[in-house]
């Protein structure tokens, strides 16, 4: 094995190494890496073609890793948003959650406050966080949400 070698056997260490992390931002850092040493053995050996397609896969990478650090950066949560991410979507990340909680509006209703209406079509979907609800069907009352 030639030292130019050792450059495509690094990159192919990372790349596998991508394929195994689970956590994105990870995954797409070990892609950059592998991308830069495959790019200097592409120079070292000449490959033009491959030089282009690499630094095309490496750039990708690069500016992923830019748009979810800038996720990261604006996925702020207030304190009450934390306390139910925690207790009710602990399985979400924050930027996750972020994202999910800016579809809905937050409301706070009245006791005694008719939520939906049976036979009525659902026009939201509703979450409660705290508090409780009564659910009746009939007229009867089926069970109680909190």
């Amino acid at each position: 094995m030639s030292s130019t070698d050792i450059f495509l056997h690094v990159s192919y260490i990372l790349l596998v190494g991508a394929s195994l992390v689970r956590n994105i931002l990870p995954l797409r850092v070990l892609a950059i890496a592998s991308g830069c040493f495959s790019i200097v053995y592409d120079v070292l050996m000449g490959l033009e073609g491959a030089i282009l397609w690499e630094a095309t896969f490496t750039l990708v990478n690069v500016v992923q890793v830019g748009i979810i650090i800038n996720e990261k950066r604006k996925a702020q949560i207030t304190g009450e948003e934390e306390s139910l991410r925690q207790r009710m979507f602990g399985q979400l990340s924050v930027v996750d959650f972020h994202r999910m909680i800016r579809t809905g509006t937050w409301l706070s209703t009245v006791t005694g406050e008719t939520l939906t209406t049976q036979g009525q079509p659902v026009s939201r979907i509703v979450l409660i966080t705290d508090g409780a609800a009564r659910v009746e069907i009939d007229a009867t009352v089926a069970a109680y949400c909190r």
